[in-house]
């Protein structure tokens, strides 16, 4: 499991080997992924997610695929709220 603040960055990485090269996808909570915030390297290995948000926290999986067939890794993302920090003048 991954635990970050509101508002880090996150980067998940999968790393398969194979002939021919695998292609890797991402995932979350059985959906594809959409937004500005996600952004897929290349090669397709790395997943950031740029200013998280609650909304963000799920189950990541990367699938890597060709002709051999298919493999998969999955990872937990959780989002803490960010702790304000309050000052009261008497």
């Amino acid at each position: 499991m991954l635990t970050l603040v509101q508002g880090a960055t996150a980067t998940l990485q999968c790393s398969s080997e194979g002939n021919p090269v695998p292609v890797h996808t991402w995932t979350r909570n059985g959906n594809s992924l959409a937004g500005s915030r996600f952004q897929v390297s290349e090669d397709g290995r790395t997943l950031t997610i740029s200013d998280v948000v609650e909304q963000d926290e799920g189950t990541y999986v990367c699938l890597a695929s060709n002709a051999a067939g298919d493999v998969s890794v999955d990872v937990m993302l959780e989002v803490q709220g960010k702790l304000i920090k309050t000052v009261e003048f008497l």
